[in-house]
């Protein structure tokens, strides 16, 4: 069986630690933007299906070789309309959201990354693609990982200090990245 770490069910219960926040503030948020049009599954970007999960559609299976325009068509709004809402409400609202971002997605839309980086956003690198990465080599994970760090530098100005890949991938990747 492989090595599963254990899961806290039970956390704090029903005795939580007092917080003080800032302000007396009675919440704290940590606002999190997810930036990976463009670098789904693709057939434009040479996968043999199209993103067939993680959108307000139903989940239907992926068809090798046929482009779903539904899903493209959600993503495609993600890039040319969604980011730039958020970035002006963010904006007007004076709060300063972490953006995982996937290099790919950056490198398609680099406008978005010079905004994100304007509006002061922590940049969390999300992958090159956003794929599954269990069935990459570690030589292809790594070549993917060397590339979004360099790419989310170069668009953005920022060095991304954090990673969240979010689909499948060897954790002990990361250990070595830098």
């Amino acid at each position: 069986m492989p090595y599963l770490p254990a899961r806290d069910l039970i956390g704090y219960g029903d005795n939580p630690p007092a917080v003080e926040w800032p302000g007396g503030a009675k919440l704290a948020l940590n606002i999190v933007v997810n930036y990976e049009e463009g670098a789904e599954y693709s057939i434009g970007e040479g996968d043999g299906v199209s993103e067939a999960i993680l959108s307000d559609l139903a989940v239907s299976p992926a068809v090798p070789g046929l482009r779903n325009r539904n899903m493209e068509s959600l993503y495609e709004y993600g890039s040319r309309v969604g980011v730039w809402r958020l970035l002006s409400l963010f904006q007007d609202k004076e709060i300063i959201p972490t953006f995982y971002v996937v290099g790919r997605a950056l490198e398609l839309n680099p406008a978005a990354g010079k905004a994100i980086a304007a509006l002061g956003s922590d940049i969390v690198c999300h992958g090159w693609r956003w794929i599954d990465y269990a069935p990459l080599s570690e030589d292809e994970e790594r070549q993917h990982i060397a590339m979004t760090v360099d790419t989310v530098q170069r668009l953005s100005g920022i060095r991304p200090l954090g990673w969240y890949t979010g689909r499948p991938s060897l954790p002990s990747m990361l250990s070595g990245a830098s």
